[in-house]
């Protein structure tokens, strides 16, 4: 009973790996150049004769790299998008500008139209985390200083 088993086992083994390998090889496509293939007459010699032979192309898909790894906020009022990169560049050519540098944190606000993007002010304020806050609809730049504690001035 074992051996009739056994040999069940093997000859289920034997097709499946026949249905498998006949069934997944996948042959590579060749076509033929389209330059004509100049024929030189044959020089005999002492050497071996020179030999002409039809070359074959190995024709495979060209893959385009994308160079865009963009991050884009798309607003939820006009549909319009803006990439991260493009908010960077707007934070830091406006004219408050020069009032710190970007940071590599952010958050998009599809519902509000904004690109937050973190800064480091170029003059402290006490408990603040400020950031540039770019509108993606008029391309208006402001600082939202985020400050977690009431500043009292005294005259």
């Amino acid at each position: 009973m074992i051996i009739k088993l056994r040999m069940l086992m093997l000859l289920g083994l034997l097709i499946s790996g026949f249905v498998f390998i006949s069934g997944c090889v996948q042959e590579k496509a060749l076509t033929v150049s389209n330059d004509t293939p100049a024929v030189q007459p044959t020089i005999l010699t002492k050497k071996n004769p020179v030999v002409e032979i039809t070359t074959y192309i190995e024709k495979t898909p060209i893959v385009q790299p994308t160079t865009s790894t963009d991050i884009y906020c798309v607003s939820n009022e006009t549909g319009k998008k803006m990439s991260l990169s493009e908010a960077r560049e707007i934070a830091k050519n406006s004219v408050i500008g020069d009032q710190g540098t970007l940071k590599d944190t952010y958050s998009c606000n599809e519902s509000t139209s904004i690109w937050w993007i973190d800064m480091k002010p170029t003059i402290e304020q006490y408990a603040c985390n400020p950031a540039y806050v770019v509108n993606i609809n008029t391309k208006e730049v402001e600082i939202n200083w985020r400050c977690t504690e009431a500043v009292i001035r005294w005259p």
